[in-house]
C-alpha cells in the first residue's frame, strides 16, 4: 500500500507556503507532516517497511524554492526547482472541484519520448491519483491535471472538467466540454533524477542535458 506525504522545510515564506496549502487541497488523501525532529522520527520508522512518496518543500539559498520527491524504499529520488507558481491568493481563477473526485491526468507527448520524464509521469501519476476504494472517494471526474514540457521546463495546469448541454433545433441535444481553469499554476525545471532514495546512481543531470 502506497502513502504519499506532504512536508516542508523551516523558514518558507508566507507565499510558497500557500502553494502548499493548495496542493494538500488537492491531494486530501496526503497527510501534511511538520518540521520537528520527533514527527519526522516516528514517519521514518514507519517508511522502514511500508512504500511511500515523501514531497519535500523547501527554501533554498538566494530566494529559490525546491521540491525534492522520495519514493521509498527503492526509489527514485527526484530533485526539482519552482521557477514560478501562482496561488488562489495571486489569481482569480474562475473554476472549481469537488475535494474528493478524482482528476484525469494528461501528460504531453515528450513525457513517452524522453525516459527522465517517464519517470516524472510515473510519480506524479501515483500521487493525484486517489483510489475508488476510499470511503471519501467520489465515483466521477470533474478536473483534469495537465503536464506540458515547454524549453526544458514542465508546466502544471489544473482544469475544471465543465460539462454543457446545448437544444438544438431540431430538439436534439447536444453535450459540450470546457476547461476552466482552477488552479494552482506551477512551473518546474527537473535538475537531477537518482536511481534509488540515497542520491546515488545518477540517471539524470540537467547540467549534462
Amino acid at each position: 500500500k502506497l502513502k504519499i506525504y506532504l512536508g516542508c522545510g523551516r523558514k518558507i515564506p508566507r507565499n510558497f507556503f500557500s502553494l502548499i496549502k493548495n496542493l494538500k487541497q488537492m491531494m486530501p488523501h496526503c497527510p501534511l507532516i511538520s518540521n520537528s525532529y520527533k514527527e519526522r522520527g516516528n514517519l521514518t520508522k514507519k517508511l522502514n517497511s511500508n512504500r511511500a512518496l515523501i514531497f519535500w518543500f523547501e527554501y533554498r539559498k538566494k530566494g529559490s524554492f525546491g521540491l525534492k520527491i522520495t519514493s521509498f524504499p527503492k526509489g527514485p529520488t527526484i530533485s526539482l526547482s519552482v521557477e514560478n507558481f501562482y496561488t488562489f491568493m495571486n489569481i482569480n481563477f474562475l473554476g472549481n472541484g469537488s475535494k474528493w473526485s478524482r482528476p484525469i491526468l494528461t501528460f504531453d507527448e515528450s513525457f513517452n519520448r524522453k525516459p527522465h520524464l517517464r519517470i516524472f509521469r510515473f510519480i506524479f501519476s501515483q500521487v493525484f491519483w486517489i483510489k475508488s476504494k476510499k470511503k471519501q472517494s467520489e465515483a466521477f471526474f470533474d478536473h483534469v491535471i495537465a503536464f506540458f514540457e515547454v524549453n526544458s521546463e514542465i508546466h502544471f495546469r489544473v482544469y475544471q472538467l465543465k460539462t454543457l448541454t446545448q437544444s438544438t433545433v431540431k430538439k436534439k441535444k447536444e453535450i459540450h466540454s470546457q476547461l476552466i481553469e482552477i488552479g494552482p499554476r506551477i512551473t518546474f525545471s527537473l535538475i537531477r533524477i537518482w536511481g534509488n532514495d540515497f542520491q546515488r546512481n545518477l540517471f539524470f543531470d540537467s547540467s549534462f542535458s
